[in-house]
């Protein structure tokens, strides 16, 4: 299925073409945040430690959305600026800030492109667990997290995996090196700045920080919808409207239908697309409080049949 079966050659290309100007503008807004946020942190803390705190999760809940749940995704495709060394930058900026390995990404997101809901796409298949202790962890610090992703990093960064298999990937390690040394230089800056131990261990908790509601719009974009693998990215992508402010901190990956259609049209683009299709009576869309409470309605259905053996695997 592809996007010549709903608009135009010439809307296409109109609406696959980089804006340079607004891709800036958005990237600015973005950094102002980080940098804003993290500034606030640093000034309240001595006078206002609880106030502090208040304004970390923040910095920590938008610190989510630069990974691959996010601008980072986006990066990836090469989308968000014409020059295509600029989305290879920023890519590298925002896989190292959220403690992320892009050689893996680059490699994984391509095949769940080509093949959703295949057996070997974890992508589509999510691989969170959501018990109760998760949900803490997602809504406060992940700690278990924070060790996978730092040891990966460093043992990655030495050239051999979590199982000391000798790496035969240049660019995974590569990818590693690069997290270590852009985190290393921040966090360097943050205690230079701020003159406190404290401070920057709480700032780099960060990334492994208030991350549910980032998790769950991950889950959102494929939930349950792996019956309709065979009907298009229409059928099994999941359009979620949000309002603005989390719609821009995701990169407006809650078009995730429209996405998956046109991979190429850039994530600012994406509303104008969902409005063409929408008006054509081509994709559904709905809230997240819909989608959650679907999600949850099926989990009380399923579960209680798997206890009792009435459905198998």
């Amino acid at each position: 299925m592809t996007i010549a079966k709903y608009i135009g050659s010439s809307e296409f290309h109109e609406l696959s073409r980089p804006n340079d100007l607004r891709a800036g503008i958005d990237l600015l807004v973005r950094l102002s945040l980080f940098v804003g946020l993290l500034a606030a942190i640093i000034a309240s803390f001595p006078t206002h430690p609880f106030l502090s705190i208040i304004v970390w999760y923040l910095f920590a809940l938008q610190l989510s959305f630069w990974g691959y749940a996010g601008l980072g995704h986006e990066a990836f495709h090469k989308k968000v600026f014409s020059n295509k060394k600029l989305n290879a930058w920023l890519f590298v900026f925002c896989s190292a800030v959220t403690w992320s390995n892009g050689a893996f990404f680059e490699r994984s997101h391509l095949y769940h492109h080509k093949n959703t809901f295949a057996q070997d796409d974890f992508e589509a298949h999510s691989e969170q667990s959501w018990s109760w202790i998760n949900l803490v962890a997602y809504a406060s610090i992940d700690f278990r997290l924070m060790k996978r992703r730092v040891l990966y990093a460093a043992l990655n960064t030495v050239g051999y995996f979590p199982n000391l298999t000798k790496i035969q990937d240049k660019s995974i390690v590569s990818s590693a090196r690069s997290i270590l040394l852009i985190n290393a230089l921040f966090l360097l800056s943050v205690y230079a700045l701020s003159d406190s131990l404290l401070i920057t261990t709480i700032v780099f908790l960060s990334p492994f920080s208030g991350t549910l509601l980032n998790k769950v719009l991950a889950k959102a974009q494929h939930h349950n919808l792996d019956a309709f693998k065979s009907d298009g990215p229409l059928a099994h992508s999941r359009t979620v409207i949000l309002p603005k402010l989390i719609g821009f901190l995701y990169a407006n990956m809650n078009y995730h239908a429209e996405h998956h259609l046109a991979p190429s049209i850039p994530y600012y683009n994406l509303p104008r697309l969902h409005k063409i299709l929408h008006e054509g009576g081509h994709v559904t869309s709905c809230s997240l409080y819909d989608f959650i409470v679907s999600w949850l309605t099926t989990a009380r259905m399923v579960e209680p049949a798997l206890s009792e053996g009435r459905l198998k695997d």
